[in-house]
């Protein structure tokens, strides 16, 4: 008879961000993630701060590393996830650059290995070094602003 009784919950993540995941695929949410489970290993230990900022990026896109999709584009290893993340839009890699970077200080300390890493994947979805600092640094001036 009526209904709002067995209306379904909405995620609250997906209820806050009002629908943010929809803008991407599933193979890019995939690809994200790949690249950021690359990046986490590339200092040849993946710290459990890191691990936490994959689930976290994760759940923020809706996606599980046990996702099939997620185990695809793995498998494909980074020359498929790098032509996944091309398929991004300009936005969408400015946000992806934030991710990126920080995954990189997840741990507290930033190696250059992963710098390396950092810069090569924005290099190979068309970000340079200097786009890559002004997105960053354009970030953080929001931060401060926004945050105090």
């Amino acid at each position: 008879m009526f209904n709002f009784f067995n209306k379904k919950k909405e995620d609250p993540i997906r209820e806050h961000l009002g629908g943010f995941q929809d803008n991407f695929t599933k193979e890019q949410k995939a690809a994200i993630l790949g690249s950021l489970v690359i990046l986490a290993k590339s200092d040849g230990q993946v710290h459990p701060k890191e691990m936490q900022n994959i689930e976290q990026t994760g759940r923020l896109l809706g996606i599980e590393l046990d996702d099939p999709v997620f185990a695809r584009v793995a498998s494909g290893g980074k020359n498929e996830i790098t032509r996944i993340l091309n398929t991004l839009d300009r936005s969408q890699k400015e946000w992806y650059i934030i991710t990126l970077h920080s995954m990189v200080a997840a741990d507290g300390k930033v190696e250059e290995i992963e710098i390396s890493y950092a810069l090569g994947f924005a290099e190979d979805i068309g970000i340079s070094e200097d786009e890559y600092v002004q997105i960053i640094q354009k970030a953080e001036l929001l931060m401060k602003k926004f945050m105090g």
